[in-house]
């Protein structure tokens, strides 16, 4: 009979072995192995937030070997000044070959949602897990589950945004989220934190932190070859299209990343194409939450998401 346990650093080893069995498609790239490795060994345990009672989880078979992990990265947020602990749940993985996988990861997941947390949220949720959310009485966060894509033409003018520095962000971040009833809680030391994380991620490209005075800021994935992503991309009231116009000049001709629905007009006007999935998926007792985030009344982007 299996059993389910806290994750520990030793577990390591197994889990990227899993994570490269079930959810990669094929060998990763160096930099791709590096990240993934840095997960299941630091990132775990050492990041801001991590406490001994909002572990990650695994499922052990009867014959020691993993079976099944879920991933529970916890994460503060307030909703209209008080907080609210939420906890991401991510690297959802069973193997396919272990007798205990199935079954092992459906008992992770409920575990894994009945603990301490006010809010349990994913936001790139694929065909099985969107299984294990909806059998778990999970709920669509549609606002939060749309992605563009857009091929801009080639800028005639230079972005105008400059590099904005991470206590800068720190201050951009809680005056675009003020508005927001729900909004992701950050200090200098976590949102350095967090950079430094996403910065590791070298198989996306460089990343960029960019502000555009009195209008807003964007974080960016550029490539050589032209590509880019935007995992952050958000503007003040009335300048949405400045920040949008920068920001695809910026990041290169195939852009693309998750849309924060104040954004929304812009982005299609810029010639982005919208489309549903990876969906947002989130679990909670308190109505209050959920209603802030499927009315779209909730700070999200990449950044409070599956890194």
């Amino acid at each position: 009979m299996g059993r389910i346990r806290p994750a520990r650093r030793g577990d390591a080893p197994a889990l990227v072995k899993l994570h490269e069995r079930t959810l990669l498609d094929g060998p990763p790239s160096p930099d791709a192995a590096r990240f993934v490795r840095a997960f299941y060994e630091s990132v775990l345990f050492d990041n801001p937030w991590a406490a001994a009672d909002l572990p990650s989880l695994l499922y052990e078979g009867a014959d020691g070997a993993v079976a099944a992990f879920v991933g529970v990265l916890p994460r503060p947020m307030e909703l209209r000044g008080r907080r609210v602990r939420a906890a991401l749940v991510t690297r959802v993985m069973a193997d396919p070959d272990h007798p205990d996988g199935a079954i092992g990861v459906a008992a992770l997941f409920r575990h894994a949602l009945r603990g301490p947390q006010d809010l349990s949220l994913a936001d790139v949720v694929n065909g099985p897990g969107r299984r294990l959310w909806e059998a778990s009485k999970g709920l669509l966060v549609a606002a939060s589950s749309l992605w563009w894509t857009a091929a801009p033409p080639a800028p005639s003018a230079a972005p105008e945004s400059r590099p904005a520095e991470p206590g800068e962000l720190l201050e951009l971040v809680a005056r675009g989220a003020r508005a927001r009833l729900l909004r992701p809680v950050y200090d200098e030391a976590s949102l350095d934190w967090l950079l430094r994380h996403m910065a590791g991620a070298r198989h996306r490209g460089e990343l960029h932190v960019r502000v555009l005075p009195g209008a807003g800021w964007y974080l960016a994935y550029t490539n050589p070859d032209g590509t880019g992503s935007l995992p952050q991309i958000a503007a003040f009231r009335g300048q949405e299209g400045r920040v949008v116009a920068d920001a695809l000049a910026f990041a290169g001709r195939r852009a693309g990343g998750r849309v924060d629905l104040e954004l929304a007009d812009a982005l299609t006007a810029a010639g982005a194409a919208l489309r549903l999935g990876p969906l947002t998926y989130a679990h909670s007792k308190d109505q209050d939450v959920l209603l802030a985030l499927t009315s779209g009344q909730a700070f999200l982007s990449r950044l409070e998401g599956e890194y």
